[in-house]
């Protein structure tokens, strides 16, 4: 098998490369093989599990391990204030998280069933959340430093939805 996957291989002239989406985590500490791209709720799922129901109404999003970080790109601000609002519904009202508490007006946190903390933002059109055992000071920065890589974002970096 592997090295029928291995001729195949050998025969694509085309490569792939990564996506310009994971541009926008944060480089410090960055584990870059744990970077995982995925699309969907289940994808979000089998990473972390935040609701069976797809609350976030997500297309893709990008995974980093120490702490995780997940980045979710919506069409616009409007759409991506509406899913805030209703995440935060749904994060205060489950059963599997505890402890929410504002931390400003664009950030909450919860404590999942783990006990890790999990940080949730939006900043123009995308959707942030680190989870981990982590102080409030570095969740803090880890979005800051997000939120950066969205402002310093080339305009011609297409994100295909």
């Amino acid at each position: 098998m592997k090295e029928i996957a291995q001729a195949v291989d050998e025969k694509i002239k085309i490569r792939g490369k990564k996506p310009a989406f994971v541009s926008l985590l944060p480089k410090k500490d960055l584990v870059t093989a744990s970077v995982k791209y995925f699309k969907g709720n289940l994808g979000l799922y089998n990473c972390y599990p935040f609701f069976t129901q797809d609350v976030f109404h997500l297309k893709k999003g990008d995974y980093k391990t120490g702490y995780s970080v997940f980045l979710i790109d919506y069409k616009d601000r409007d759409e991506n204030q509406k899913r805030f609002n209703a995440v935060k519904t749904s994060f205060k009202e489950s059963q599997r998280y505890k402890n929410f508490k504002p931390v400003d007006e664009k950030i909450f946190q919860v404590e999942d069933t783990k006990g890790k903390l999990v940080f949730v933002s939006h900043f123009k059109k995308y959707f942030l959340i680190v989870v981990g055992t982590l102080s409030h000071a570095t969740a803090k920065k880890v979005l800051a430093d997000v939120q950066e890589n969205i402002r310093g974002m080339k305009k011609t970096i297409v994100l295909v939805q």
